[in-house]
């Protein structure tokens, strides 16, 4: 079948491309531009780009070129005009569409194909999470450069000039130094060549796979002589069997819906059965499944989420414009029911994603209302701010100033409950008396605790208190200036929610001493603001033997000074 023309009319699939383009465009890329910043977007809005670039890790991995491209929607949109990020994100999507479109062209030689093949990869729920997301767009920026090294080899083929053979290697190289997603990818020109080359396929394939193992050895020994062999995910030295179900968990997000309802196991069964049965031909075959598989092995070891999925769109694309391009008669009704299909799936996506969008901006509202509301100088401690909304991440607990800055507030005072310590105490080893309050996010109305800490450190000549087998005590004011307490016993530890009456929020173990666990009480908020709430603690576990030995013993305070010192040490590095 190599080389030959699919018999497909192409002024239906030409209407078909131009619908499905608008469809794309107008109802799920251009709803992006009234959508803000989501979890990891904040962290990612203040990058520069240099050649020192080319010598560090950026985005937990080594992407310098996936780092220019945010230097340069930082310089120009800023952190108040998330439209324009956006508007980066739908430019790279629709470019990438384009070149998947010429990259079928020139490895099938078929307009039909070609049309349908981007019309998918438009369409298809594998996109939303990269091209909704700003920190999505990582995969988009490697994948562009990639399509643009097989369609330049593609035309070395042809042509055979020199010329663009080092334009496919040149742009294979900028992919990799984008994202590591092409790192496993050289066999896929020896795939491309043996499809168009009917003769010596054996010897093609090996030939032009070691033309783009010499970009892929640069790559590596680059990144070796600046880093070391250091990985950006500690999961990545994993290997084992667990990796097929990644991968087969990350193809199924590319046929959503139509593939939702098979479990990863039916799926890598019957991808194998239509791998040998189908009559294509073998070269065709292991082409589609090279376009599909090869992108995935670098996060296969890596927990499958939804957008690694886009390093496998370009296949998947190829793949259902293929079978498409080949249907005859009354089956070419499954093209347009499969792509409509894809698109309400994606439209259904991109409703979570604005859902998520308007949960985060209500609370960047919310905190900045809350700011202005105290003078300067005020550490206010917030809980309660869900940290995902509909499969999204909204605002990470150590980002909220990062948030606040899109909408110009400062936000230099606002933090997550549990560095608390950490910003209080250096104020108060200076001799100084921090203002604190505490707030709640988890409802509506915006419930606010002040708290002095300087109160925990007025009494004096408290040992310890031992306590028996009462399951419910109320929190006197000498129980309160404990700072630990450690159980003979398995137990949980449970205080009263100071914002809720009803509520009762768990005193995690920190530590466990011989049969002992020891509790750090001093490090909970609820624990904090129990005595002025007239708090009470909950033991629970077994009915005897509750011995509970209370102490002043500062379990936080010798942790928080080493993370101080190694902060020190790391900013002077810098």
């Amino acid at each position: 079948m190599t080389g030959e023309s699919i018999t497909v009319r192409p002024a239906a699939t030409g209407i078909m491309l131009a619908v499905s383009t608008a469809l794309a465009l107008v109802l799920l890329l251009l709803p992006t531009l009234r959508t803000g910043f989501l979890s990891d977007d904040f962290l990612d809005l203040h990058h520069t780009f240099s050649l020192e670039s080319f010598t560090r890790f950026v985005f937990t991995g080594f992407r310098p070129l996936n780092e220019a491209v945010y230097a340069l929607d930082a310089s120009l949109w800023g952190e108040t005009r998330p439209w324009g990020w956006h508007l980066t994100n739908i430019l790279l999507h629709v470019l990438c569409a384009i070149l998947l479109w010429r990259t079928a062209l020139a490895v099938f030689r078929d307009k039909s194909v070609a049309a349908l093949s981007a019309a998918f990869f438009l369409l298809s729920q594998a996109a939303v999470p990269s091209f909704a997301r700003i920190s999505g767009r990582t995969t988009p920026v490697a994948i562009a450069p990639l399509l643009g090294a097989v369609i330049a080899h593609c035309a070395y083929i042809t042509g055979k000039k020199k010329s663009h053979l080092f334009l496919a290697m040149l742009l294979f190289l900028s992919s990799l130094f984008a994202k590591e997603t092409a790192l496993a990818c050289a066999p896929l020109f020896g795939l491309v060549s043996m499809h168009l080359i009917t003769s010596e396929k054996p010897r093609l394939f090996f030939r032009h796979t070691a033309l783009y193992l010499v970009p892929t050895f640069i790559y590596l020994a680059w990144r070796i002589y600046w880093l070391g062999l250091t990985l950006g995910y500690s999961e990545s030295t994993g290997f084992g069997l667990f990796m097929v179900n990644n991968l087969a968990t990350l193809v199924k997000i590319q046929f959503s819906p139509w593939l939702d309802g098979l479990s990863v196991r039916i799926l890598t069964v019957l991808g194998t059965v239509l791998l040998f049965t189908s009559k294509a031909d073998w070269s065709r075959k292991l082409l589609l499944a090279g376009f599909i598989i090869l992108p995935l092995l670098t996060v296969a070891n890596l927990p499958p989420r939804t957008y690694y999925a886009y390093a496998a769109l370009p296949g998947a694309a190829l793949l259902f414009g293929a079978a498409a391009g080949s249907l005859k008669g009354r089956w070419r009704v499954l093209t347009p029911v499969i792509l409509l299909g894809c698109f309400l799936v994606s439209r259904d996506e991109l409703a979570r994603f604005r859902n998520a969008d308007a949960y985060t901006r209500s609370i960047i509202d919310r905190l900045a209302d809350l700011e202005s509301s105290y003078p300067d100088g005020t550490l206010i401690f917030v809980s309660g701010i869900k940290s995902g909304v509909a499969g999204y991440g909204t605002i990470w607990p150590g980002a909220y100033r990062e948030a606040l800055s899109t909408i110009g507030v400062a936000g230099s005072g606002v933090f997550d409950e549990t560095s608390f310590w950490e910003e209080a105490w250096p104020i108060i080893a200076a001799g100084g008396e921090p203002e604190c309050i505490f707030t709640d996010f988890s409802t509506d109305s915006t419930m606010v605790i002040p708290f002095r800490p300087s109160a925990r450190f007025d009494a004096t000549g408290i040992d310890s208190i031992i306590i028996g087998d009462r399951e419910i005590l109320s929190i006197s004011d000498d129980l309160w200036m404990m700072n630990s307490c450690l159980a003979t016993s398995q137990i949980s530890l449970f205080v009263s929610d100071p914002f809720d009456e009803k509520g009762w929020v768990e005193i995690q173990p920190a530590a466990i001493r011989g049969d002992s666990i020891l509790f750090d009480l001093e490090s909970s908020t609820a624990w904090l603001l129990s005595r002025d709430s007239g708090g009470y603690l909950h033991v629970a576990g077994p009915e005897s033997d509750r011995l509970l030995l209370f102490s002043c013993e500062r379990l936080w305070l010798d942790h928080l000074l080493e993370r101080m010192e190694m902060k020190a040490k790391a900013q002077v590095a810098s």
